[in-house]
């Protein structure tokens, strides 16, 4: 079954380029979010497993994961995608003087699987208006205001 992803759009400049004009660029629009509370209860009620049965079932999964990872493995679930670590790090002059003082950072760099991905290249989309304009108008609402001065929230960005 196809889902619609929601997006808005907004005009931007590239990045440390003072010269550059702005153009029109999608961003995703979360719908919100969910919890592992609201994912056990979704799961153990289509299946023989208690919310508590699957909370610990992730829970195990979450350390199992954390443990592989640390071991150096590329952790890959199934139908959801692969994990694997990636490290930023300063330039040495040459490989003798690169040390751990150079590493920066580690992150974990998630892959999506094909059914994922799949999932995705069907999904349609519906523009929305973008986040700093539904709260803007909340606002406006909220004190009792006609009207909502869109430009002035944008700025406000």
């Amino acid at each position: 079954m196809a889902r619609t992803i929601n997006y808005s759009v907004s005009l931007r400049k590239k990045p440390n380029d003072e010269m550059a004009v702005e153009k029109a660029y999608g961003q995703i629009q979360s719908k919100g979010s969910c919890d592992i509370e609201e994912i056990s209860e979704k799961i153990s009620r289509s299946t023989t497993m208690t919310r508590g049965d699957v909370k610990g079932v992730i829970a195990a999964l979450e350390d199992e994961v954390i443990d592989k990872l640390l071991n150096g493995e590329i952790v890959k679930l199934g139908d959801l995608g692969t994990f694997r670590l990636s490290m930023q790090s300063t330039g040495a002059d040459s490989m003798e003087t690169f040390s751990t003082a150079n590493i920066k950072g580690v992150k974990v760099i998630f892959a999506a699987s094909a059914r994922i991905k799949k999932e995705l290249t069907a999904a349609s989309f519906t523009v929305v208006a973008p986040t700093w304009a539904n709260n803007a108008t909340l606002a406006a609402f909220k004190a009792g205001e006609a009207t909502v001065d869109l430009e002035a929230a944008q700025r406000d960005n």
